[in-house]
Parts: C-alpha cells; structure tokens; sequence
C-alpha cells in the first residue's frame, strides 16, 4: 500500500540580510498556520535565536544545507515587550535592549545550519512534520516532504 502524503503550504518571509535576521519576527502579534520566516545564511554555523521582541511563542526549525530538518526547538514568546514601541530597526533594537532589564529565552542548534525556519508553536507537532522532512521551496510557496 503506498503512503499519502499532504504538502502544507507556506508563506514564508526569507530573511537574508544581517538586519533581517537580527529583527526576525520580533513585533509580529499573530501568523496564520501558513506563515513563517526562513533565514538563509551564507554558510553553516551554530545558531542561537533569542526570543526578545517576540510577541508569540514559535517553533525554530534547523535545516542542513539541503533544507532537511535536523532539528526542532521551541522559543517561547517574550511577553515584556508586548505593547512597547516596536522593533523595525537594529536602532529600535540596541534602544530597547538597554532599557530592559527581563530576561528572554534561546533555541539554540546542536550542529551547524546553513538555514532557519521559524513557525508558529506547534506548527510541527500538528502537522505531523518531523526531524528528516525537507523543505521545498517555489517562487510564491514552499511546503514539507517526509
């Protein structure tokens, strides 16, 4: 008997320069099930993302230089920061850090990741996509594969 296996689309804002990556989705209040972000690297490294200015709780997804997912991690949201000035710039960023004295939660990789995908928390469990799916991408959508 042959497997059946339903694509979930995604609608992903690709990250690829440093001020992209450093602001992420801070200040994002909601994702649809179908939205997240993919950061592209230029090369593999040990990757550490940080929840400050992130309104909700995400997944963080590791994927090799294939786009195959390694590894998943949970970054709970930083609810300080809710309602605050938002964070659009590396200046909105430096400011608000040194004014805060709350502490904010890590996803830290266990290998070294050419690319990162952030989802909404629990994306991966509810749709049953885990460590050794791959990820394809298009020019409008992207989606999982086992």
């Amino acid at each position: 008997m042959r497997a059946f296996f339903l694509a979930i689309q995604l609608f992903l804002q690709e990250a690829k320069t440093p001020e992209q990556q450093t602001i992420g989705l801070m200040g994002v209040e909601h994702l649809s099930d179908s939205e997240g972000m993919l950061f592209t690297f230029p090369s593999s490294e040990m990757r550490r993302f940080w929840s400050f200015g992130c309104l909700i709780s995400l997944d963080v997804g590791f994927l090799d230089d294939d786009l195959v997912l390694r590894e998943i991690v949970p970054l709970p949201a930083h609810p300080f920061w809710k309602k605050q000035r938002p964070i659009h710039t590396q200046a909105d960023l430096r400011k608000a850090l040194m004014e805060t004295t709350h502490s904010y939660f890590f996803a830290s990789s266990k290998a070294a990741y050419r690319y990162v995908i952030e989802l909404p928390s629990g994306w991966f469990e509810r749709h049953k996509v885990d460590v050794g799916a791959k990820l394809h991408k298009t020019d409008t959508f992207s989606y999982f594969s086992p």
